[in-house]
């Protein structure tokens, strides 16, 4: 029984963090290789906020249809973040 909590549990934050890939890919961030503090504690934000997230299939329909150049979703509890490391437009 544990092992089928653990290993569900483990399967849902692989979802999350696909969609939160898609995410930051369709809105261009870009981790760079060699990260300080801050920005290391923004993506480990922003994977806890995903692996917590209760707008998964509002996530994955605005992944489908969304205009990704007006930036993340208002929903989304990651868009302050995402917008800051999100490279300038133009």
């Amino acid at each position: 029984m544990q092992r089928t909590v653990y290993s569900n549990w483990l399967k849902r934050f692989d979802q999350r963090l696909e969609i939160r890939r898609r995410v930051m890919e369709a809105l261009g961030v870009r981790v760079p290789r060699r990260i300080g503090t801050e920005t290391r504690e923004m993506l480990r934000q922003t994977m806890i906020n995903c692996a917590t997230c209760e707008h998964v299939k509002s996530c994955l329909d605005w992944l489908e249809r969304a205009d990704f150049s007006a930036g993340p979703p208002a929903f989304c509890a990651n868009k302050d973040l995402y917008r800051s490391m999100s490279p300038a437009p133009g």
